[in-house]
């Protein structure tokens, strides 16, 4: 019998740099295998956002090189970004708009969207459909926008500071459904805080 294969590493960062005038990031080495989870944490300009925007293709670095889901960036940007979800805290849906019409946009723009995972979704996160965002507390507007991102089902979900402000049950529950879509799902999580 042969082997199995080693699965590709879902990043792999090769000697990473971004210089700032007053802030240099790097060089930083780093690979991640499917399904795990990493956490990033430090003070405010640490650098964790910068991580979270070069594997997101916002930031091109001075430096290095960048490989998400086994494809160069930036040079596979475009493939990439159909496999990746980023949640941040400074996001909101649309506030004038209800939970079921940000629900049917991003369906709408999503070929490999899970209804099943969404109805699922709607009923753990105790959001209702035709609520408007414009209402919604911090908690629920934060279980919405993971709802949106996990709903894709990303091979990669890229999470900046997404639970800051939140109480303690609805991180709890956060973390939950995070170690959940890692654990069923392979997704491969990097997580600021």
């Amino acid at each position: 019998p042969e082997p199995a294969p080693v699965p590709r590493p879902t990043l792999r960062l090769t000697q990473v740099e971004k210089r700032y005038p007053c802030f240099n990031f790097g060089p930083i080495d780093l690979e991640l295998a499917p399904g795990s989870t990493l956490g990033l944490l430090g003070a405010n300009g640490a650098g964790k956002s910068t991580l979270l925007r070069i594997l997101l293709g916002l930031v091109r670095p001075d430096a290095g090189e960048v490989q998400v889901l086994g494809l160069p960036m930036p040079e596979r940007e475009h493939e990439i970004k159909s496999g990746v979800a980023f949640v941040s805290e400074d996001m909101a849906p649309y506030g004038g708009k209800s939970i079921a019409w940000n629900i049917e946009l991003v369906r709408s723009l999503s070929p490999q969207w899970d209804e099943a995972l969404a109805t699922t979704l709607l009923r753990r996160f105790e959001l209702r459909p035709e609520q408007r965002t414009k209402g919604l507390s911090r908690g629920q507007t934060v279980r919405l926008l993971l709802l949106l991102a996990l709903v894709r089902r990303p091979r990669l979900l890229l999470l900046d500071e997404p639970t800051t402000g939140l109480d303690p049950r609805v991180r709890h529950e956060l973390r939950e459904e995070l170690a959940r879509a890692a654990r069923e799902d392979g997704t491969t999580i990097v997580f600021s805080s």
